[in-house]
């Protein structure tokens, strides 16, 4: 292909001398001509240094300067034909391009007003050894919902016995024992250590945020421990410290960023509205900000990946959906930040954008002129079905409900009742201690027999 690129671009040349120890020249000479474009020896390191994870001492080792001179005039050939082809102005060519440089200035502006600005004091390092040597024995529960987790923590200061609202409220693996886990200060998140740093015996926490969903915790008592040598490490604390500082100025830049833009919610949110038979235009608009287009509803709809299970649980719906509506407004008030920031003309990020949109050119010609044949037709796709039927077959697969106890007699107990003609998912509803199938009966779905596990 490349042979034919060059008689459609006779204007393809290499240029100058050619030496190995090229790289230790002062001098950047010109080494390619493609189509009247200039490309210096610095360009084919660069091109290099990208094909190679930046391990330039490979060049010396595997690949002559001349080579390598003519491999990027391939290379150059095939951005050149993207573009008489007319890919340098299809719509996805450009829309991918402005949206990488749009992440790539975000990342350095976000860069350069958190993790660029974050400082480790003597006194917290200190600090943080101090706390090394103590246990924390607590109880907690896990919920999808912030919601469900206030009302649960709410309860808990009431009165209630935590484990009784761990077994009422709780979703997590260790509800069985009473949410009850053990941990080091190090071993915290970054807001747990900021709870329990002046957290008492008998406290119960706010909701924190997890990736699985929302944590209550109740501080139960403290033990002195000494710490493992590892977790006395100071590069570690330090990591641990500039986390933290790095989370929390994020929210300061959120915060500052919404605060500026008059950043709010147009409507109240309805979970109907997210249900496969709903006919709530997706233009509506949900969330909205100065400077920035509205989040609208279909923006949400394609953001909402959850278990078509989870769609009827009203509250998680809601929960997400104003999640998911302030992320998509986060993310459009700090790349019109960093797009008025000097990182939108910087000219690495410049050049990185410049090598991203080659490669799309790139692409996009070989998956014309090459790809395009390599497709099977329909009558190849049947002859290789017939020819090996097994291989293309799907597995026997059976629909599988189930009730998960903790006590084989309980298990006795209800296997009777079944045996006496009660409902299989009544009983599931109201036994099983499996959270993630509760709500469905016990629901499994679609398995391959003998790969199920309770």
């Amino acid at each position: 292909m490349a042979n034919a690129l060059r008689s459609l671009i006779p204007a393809a040349l290499l240029c100058g001398t050619f030496a190995a120890d090229l790289t230790a020249q002062d001098t950047n000479p010109v080494m390619l001509e493609v189509d009247g474009e200039e490309f210096r020896l610095d360009y084919l390191l660069y091109v290099f240094e990208e094909e190679h994870q930046g391990h330039l001492g490979m060049l010396g080792d595997s690949i002559e300067i001349e080579t390598l001179a003519d491999l990027i005039l391939d290379y150059r050939l095939l951005i050149t034909g993207g573009v008489y082809e007319g890919f340098g102005e299809h719509e996805e060519v450009l829309s991918r391009v402005a949206t990488f440089h749009r992440q790539m200035v975000s990342g350095k502006f976000t860069e350069q007003e958190t993790t660029m600005k974050v400082a480790i004091e003597r006194e917290a390092i200190d600090e943080f050894l101090d706390r090394l040597d103590t246990v924390y024995h607590l109880r907690e529960l896990g919920t999808p919902t912030r919601a469900a987790a206030a009302e649960a923590a709410e309860v808990a200061r009431g009165g209630a016995e935590f484990t009784d609202v761990v077994k009422k409220y709780s979703t997590l693996a260790n509800k069985l024992h009473g949410g009850s886990t053990v941990l080091r200060y190090d071993q915290m998140t970054s807001s747990m250590r900021e709870w329990i740093a002046t957290a008492k015996p008998g406290d119960v926490s706010d909701p924190m945020t997890t990736p699985q969903g929302y944590v209550v915790r109740k501080l139960e008592r403290t033990e002195e421990e000494p710490a493992p040598e590892y977790a006395r490490s100071e590069a570690r604390i330090m990591s641990l410290l500039a986390q933290q500082q790095t989370e929390k100025l994020r929210g300061e830049l959120r915060d500052r960023l919404r605060g500026e833009a008059g950043a709010r919610l147009l409507t109240e949110i309805q979970a109907a509205w997210f249900q496969p038979d709903s006919e709530q235009d997706g233009a509506t608009a949900l969330a909205s900000a100065d400077g920035v287009e509205d989040v609208v509803l279909q923006q949400v709809r394609n953001a909402m990946t959850i278990p078509p299970e989870m769609m009827s649980e009203e509250a998680i719906v809601l929960e997400l959906a104003e999640y998911l509506a302030w992320k998509i407004l986060d993310e459009s008030l700090l790349q019109v930040a960093a797009m008025e920031s000097e990182w939108a003309q910087d000219p690495k990020i410049l050049k990185e954008v410049s090598f991203f949109r080659d490669r799309l050119l790139s692409t996009a010609l070989k998956a014309q002129v090459i790809y395009a044949d390599l497709m099977p037709t329909e009558e190849e796709l049947v002859a290789l079905y017939e020819e090996d039927k097994e291989r293309w077959r799907v597995p026997d697969q059976v629909e599988v409900r189930h009730l998960l106890v903790e006590e084989l007699a309980t298990a006795q107990m209800l296997k009777a009742e079944l045996d006496n003609g009660a409902d299989f998912e009544q009983l599931a509803q109201e036994n099983t201690i499996d959270e993630a199938t509760a709500r469905n009966g016990g629901y499994v779905g679609w398995v391959v027999p003998g790969k199920i596990h309770p």
